[in-house]
């Protein structure tokens, strides 16, 4: 979804390398493919900016790339056998478990769960409360981050039903 937010999001002359700190001024946590991640080595983070990256078992075959990892707050894996080579490896990041949930993926982080959901389009807000109520009960004080993983026309509609619950 990359395009959608070249098109919608991110002013038309702002540099590539300036996007992820554009991002940050506006959310203070982004989930980045591997591939993403990759595109930014060697450059610095936005400091007040929490960045988890979803890895997978290619990332081993590159060993050079392992110590630059701790540069993010957390590894979100989907295989047990995947967080247990990278811990070996000596990585310094936290190596967290993704659990399948509909639509998505959990994880416990820190004492806070952190939901990553990918909502089919066209967005449906009702099922969207649905699906974060059932994971966030409004009668629960525990901490939360929840990634949408939806165009940034549709993140708007987002926020707006967010700030209603």
């Amino acid at each position: 979804r990359a395009a959608d937010w070249l098109d919608n999001y991110y002013p038309d002359d702002l540099p590539q390398d300036w996007q992820l700190d554009f991002y940050a001024n506006d959310y203070p946590l982004v989930c980045l493919s591997e591939a993403q991640w990759r595109e930014r080595q060697g450059m610095e983070w936005p400091e007040h900016l929490t960045v988890f990256v979803e890895v997978t078992g290619s990332i081993l075959k590159q060993p050079s790339v392992l110590p630059h990892l701790p540069t993010v707050e957390g590894l979100v894996v989907h295989d047990e056998s995947l967080k247990i080579q990278l811990e070996k490896a000596g990585v310094k990041s936290k190596v967290v478990l993704a659990m399948s949930v509909t639509n998505g993926w959990l994880v416990e982080w820190d004492e806070a769960r952190l939901v990553c959901l990918k909502p089919t389009m066209p967005l449906d807000l009702r099922a969207l409360r649905k699906e974060i109520d059932a994971y966030y009960p409004q009668n629960n004080d525990e901490d939360g981050f929840l990634l949408l993983d939806v165009p940034p026309t549709a993140l708007v509609q987002c926020r707006t039903l967010l700030d209603l619950l």
